[in-house]
């Protein structure tokens, strides 16, 4: 038996860079770059008379025309633009050649024709790609601070076959950015006259055999402590703190980058205690005799900088005030950079502006005294959004967003959300203050209203909520909110039992709390993301049912080679009913089975259920392993071999017993700019009778 899932949706399509090397060296050098030559040389015609341009290509046997053309994206849209000469024509002969050495490919000839054929103009290109190279062996010598292993892993070289897990293909870029890297090892470890060499040979095979030579030279290490000029409003001791160099007996490796960065160090120390015109100077010495660099800084102080005004600018509808309230300094502050600095990313991450400066200018004629100029371009206030797609369960469904995000100029967002199907329709309005006393804290208000047609039962629910959002850090948010709602059961099936439909009124506190520090939360590559939510609904604040719910998930994303990741999901809920109250009602328990649980059961169908209804259950444990690899048949399609497990019991403390329900099999995903479009298969191995053996999904975004 099979059945077939499908949700809502929405796609749009990403273009692919493909990656581009340098030159090949000298051992490589091809011939001089074959001019192109005209079929018949048509007289040149304006841009606007031109209606499109097409590239065909013969000779590719490896290369792929669509890739070869992707290539000449760029050329192909001045050609657009100014039309088809012979000069345009040799610039894109060019660029295939590099393509084609960037590939490995570093013997191939490309020529080209070109001609008018009807309302375009035809470029042929003719591709020779002659043998591909193929990195045989790197050797080092020289090398005794590093083993040749850990300098090998500079160089990334390109993969052949279809999967990139063939050989290693050369490349001069890969060469030129492994002895580059190779370099800036050494460097970092204060070799600061190293020097790297390389030789290349290719025997007639294509085989390439690649030496890196390296000449060491001495360690030199910094000298402690520096010497100071100009040191008056702070001790040089509190400086040396300051750069980190306490301790003259730690040896810290010289390295170029490391002037500039005690210099930056000193700048910041300054600037934040109110000096913003220092002046910093550093002159260095090198002595490979002694293996010694010596450093000095040069300081002039300026005078102590005070903010007599803060100049908002540009900002046509927000209020003066918001803008103040996002800047930890005011009129009579002293200068401070951190200050500033916080100020410019509180100013971009409230999501009013498209762009924000600040400019500390000084005041002509008073010494000490800067204006601080907060310049801001609004983003548009109003947003509206429209969505559409099909699912074989809700039909037809769509919905809109209304937003306003800043409501009569204050920084507060106002939204509008109305949603609908064949099976439902959802209204709700949110307001939002995102600045509830300082930055971290957020407040907002919503009411919802909403008629859903669940598998066994149909729920009316009136929902209110209010809540707070603190933010400890980008990657750690906790929260506490309050929440009323009356949720009436209607059409219930013939197998739910009576004792499981009641119309309550529930009254509830949750707190919670969420990690997240994922690298997309559209399509993560890493990253680890948990999340407890504990909620309290009872008698003393008003509910007519009493009980304790803990919703908890943990999954990470662990990349493994050639943009493969290992994804895992594990999820638990428990609603435990206390007090007065001995039987949670149907559209307060938890359900399992779907396209975001067990792909091999629809909606709801994997857990308890009586004359086909499913009537769920107190405790739900859901566990899904998937590993994602790329798929090269096309841009951004990728695959998928899923495994979901998980139990779904009637009483809470029976959580993870009772069957045990299966479901694994392939996907496909297509990632777009919203989400992958995805097509899952689930398999049940342990198929009991009446359940279907295979179940299709076919949504949008990942399924956990």
């Amino acid at each position: 038996m099979v059945r077939v899932s499908l949700s809502p949706v929405l796609g749009a399509f990403l273009l692919a860079a493909l990656p581009l090397c340098s030159v090949p060296a000298q051992e490589f050098k091809p011939e001089e770059r074959p001019a192109a030559q005209p079929e018949e040389q048509p007289e040149e015609k304006p841009a606007e008379e031109l209606h499109d341009i097409r590239f065909k290509f013969e000779g590719n046997e490896n290369l792929g025309s669509k890739a070869l053309g992707e290539s000449l994206s760029a050329l192909r849209a001045d050609l657009r633009r100014h039309g088809v000469d012979q000069g345009a024509v040799d610039d894109a002969v060019y660029e295939l050649t590099q393509y084609c050495f960037s590939q490995g490919y570093c013997h191939a000839k490309v020529s080209a024709t070109w001609a008018p054929k009807e309302a375009e103009f035809v470029v042929s290109f003719r591709i020779e790609e002659g043998l591909r190279s193929i990195v045989k062996e790197v050797s080092f010598a020289g090398n005794e601070h590093f083993p040749s292993e850990e300098l090998a892993r500079c160089f990334t070289w390109l993969k052949s076959g279809m999967l990139q897990f063939g050989d290693d293909v050369y490349t001069e870029g890969v060469l030129d950015d492994g002895v580059n890297c190779v370099t800036a090892r050494y460097e970092i470890e204060g070799y600061y006259f190293v020097k790297v060499s390389r030789a290349v040979e290719e025997k007639e095979n294509g085989e390439v055999l690649v030496r890196v030579s390296v000449e060491e030279g001495p360690q030199i290490f910094l000298e402690i402590p520096p010497a100071f000029e100009g040191v008056t409003v702070t001790s040089e001791e509190a400086l040396l703190k300051v750069l980190g160099l306490v301790d003259p007996e730690a040896p810290i490796p010289y390295e170029p980058r490391l002037p500039p960065g005690l210099q930056g160090k000193l700048f910041d120390h300054y600037r934040n205690l109110g000096y913003r015109f220092v002046e910093v100077e550093v002159d260095r010495n090198i002595d490979p005799e002694t293996a010694r660099a010596t450093l000095r800084f040069k300081i002039e102080e300026g005078p102590l900088t005070h903010i007599r005004a803060i100049n908002p600018v540009g900002n046509e509808w927000t209020r003066d005030w918001v803008i103040f309230k996002r800047i930890s300094l005011k009129a009579g502050d002293l200068y401070n950079e951190d200050k500033l600095r916080h100020a410019y990313r509180s100013l971009l991450r409230s999501g009013l502006f498209s762009s924000v400066s600040l400019e500390a200018r000084k005041v002509e004629g008073s010494e000490g005294l800067v204006d601080l100029d907060v310049t801001v371009s609004e983003k548009p206030r109003y947003r509206a959004a429209f969505l559409a797609g099909w699912g074989s369960y809700e039909l037809l469904r769509g919905g809109i967003v209304l937003e306003n995000i800043n409501f009569f100029g204050t920084g507060h967002r106002l939204r509008f959300e109305g949603k609908g199907s064949f099976r439902g329709a959802a209204g709700s309005v949110e307001y939002l203050n995102p600045y509830f006393f300082f930055e971290e804290l957020s407040h907002n208000i919503k009411g919802l209203a909403e008629v859903r047609e669940h598998p066994s039962f149909t729920e009316t629910r009136l929902e209110g909520d209010t809540g707070w959002n603190y933010r400890i850090s980008d990657q750690l948010r906790t929260g506490l909110r309050y929440q009323i709602r009356e949720s009436n059961v209607d059409d219930v099936g013939v197998g739910v039992p009576p004792q499981l439909v009641e119309d309550v009124l529930i009254s509830s506190v949750a707190v919670s709390g969420v990690f997240d520090n994922r690298n997309s939360i559209v399509v993560p590559t890493k990253g680890i993301t948990t999340r407890l939510t504990v909620e309290y609904s009872g008698d003393p604040i008003g509910s007519e049912l009493d009980f304790m719910r803990y919703v908890a998930s943990a999954g990470f994303v662990l990349p493994l080679l050639q943009d493969v990741q290992l994804v895992t999901s594990a999820r638990v809920g428990v609603i435990q009913p206390i007090a007065g109250t001995d039987t949670i009602p149907i559209q307060e328990r938890f359900f399992n089975g779907g396209e975001y649980t067990i792909r091999s059961f629809l909606q709801d169908e994997a857990g308890p259920e009586f004359l086909g209804d499913p009537i769920g259950g107190e405790a739900m444990t859901v566990l899904n392993v998937e590993l994602r690899f790329p798929l090269f048949l096309l841009d951004n399609l990728r695959g998928a071999v899923f495994f979901d497990t998980g139990t779904l019991t009637a009483r809470a403390e029976d959580i993870g017993g009772g069957r045990q329900f299966f479901g694994l099999g392939p996907a496909v995903r297509y990632n777009t700019p919203i989400g992958p479009v995805r097509l899952d298969v689930g398999w049940n191995p342990d198929r009991e009778r009446g359940e279907p053996e295979f179940v299709f999904h076919f949504g949008l975004g990942y399924p956990f």
